[in-house]
């Protein structure tokens, strides 16, 4: 019976250990949130917002944004933006943080990441294959 207690109580520590609170990984300056849609990035006009939610931590204060380290400042603090890049195609700007949802889908999975690159600016718009901003319903099937 002793070694069932044992064997319970290490089990307990082991799952504790091992799924920490998420909440706890925030940085000192952030605070979780279970539903996050936009990514409020220095150097964005707009911010990228997503159809559906995800989660993870976000800047406690109104008004601040993440800078290129992933820390919150102040909207005044920002760096100033990179100079227009010509090298997005007609109809798209290029935007500090940039998801998989700008272009058409491939076959590979892609998971949330926030890179420069084009956006298209019309809603319901994406990048597609010939580096031309198309309806997403246009996209090709893979």
């Amino acid at each position: 019976m002793a070694a069932l207690r044992i064997l319970i109580l290490f089990s307990a520590v082991a799952l504790a250990l091992s799924n920490p609170p998420k909440r706890d990984k925030c940085p000192r300056d952030m605070e979780w949130s279970d539903c996050i849609r936009c990514t409020d990035r220095c150097g964005n006009k707009d911010a990228f917002c997503a159809q559906s939610c995800t989660q993870g931590c976000k800047c406690k204060e109104p008004g601040y944004l993440l800078d290129r380290d992933n820390k919150c400042v102040p909207k005044q603090k920002c760096p100033s933006p990179p100079p227009p890049n010509n090298s997005c195609p007609k109809g798209a700007v290029l935007d500090n943080c940039v998801g998989c949802s700008a272009y058409c889908k491939t076959k590979k999975p892609c998971g949330y990441s926030c890179t420069q690159g084009c956006r298209c600016t019309q809603k319901g718009y994406v990048i597609g294959p010939a580096n031309t901003c198309i309806p997403e319903g246009k996209c090709p099937r893979w």
